[in-house]
């Protein structure tokens, strides 16, 4: 093999290693985290699942360690956690937050703040994150806005890819609560 061979053998080696070390990258972030997606109905779902929640797994921790540290998590993520959070000791916390957000266009822009919930239930060594819910939005006036009206197409009504990236703040909430946590994976319910 000549010189121009071998240097583009081990260009080949490099750029496969640099892909398996990209793909575990990947799976390791991905593994014990939650990603819904918001449909165009503005409800959530787990994609390409039948179960409208994901289970994580915590090995080696009881229901009532899980339910402790969830609960320290979401008292220092949410401002004033006292008013937001909904327990039923060593089983489930409920969350009920706000998230504004501002859509941007070329001369003006529109806030809306949304209220949402989601919720935690224990068992032991593992986690389950029902697909949260919005139970309101509001726009800047205070005037209750449909799904519809601030986040789809109105030609296709479909999900606008705007609202889809703005829409996944919750993924960014339960994932920050959930790496607060401790060591994890997913598992099944």
């Amino acid at each position: 093999m000549g010189q121009q061979g071998k240097t583009a053998t081990k260009q080949m080696n490099k750029a496969t290693m640099l892909l398996i070390m990209l793909s575990i990258t990947t799976l390791s972030f991905s593994q014990g985290s939650v990603n819904f997606s918001i449909t165009k109905y503005g409800s959530y779902e787990v994609p390409h699942s039948s179960n409208n929640y994901y289970v994580i797994s915590f090995p080696n921790q009881t229901q009532s360690q899980l339910y402790t540290s969830a609960l320290m998590a979401v008292t220092r993520d949410f401002v004033s956690a006292k008013d937001v959070v909904s327990k039923v000791d060593n089983m489930m916390i409920s969350v009920n937050a706000v998230h504004r957000f501002t859509e941007r266009y070329s001369s003006f822009s529109l806030t809306y703040d949304i209220n949402y919930t989601f919720q935690m239930e224990f068992k032991n060594g593992r986690v389950r994150i029902n697909a949260p819910q919005i139970v309101s939005i509001t726009d800047h006036y205070g005037e209750r806005v449909s799904f519809t009206d601030c986040a789809t197409s109105s030609t296709t009504g479909e999900v606008l890819e705007s609202s889809k990236r703005e829409f996944a703040f919750v993924n960014g909430a339960i994932n920050h609560i959930l790496s607060s946590m401790g060591s994890r994976t997913n598992d099944d319910w």
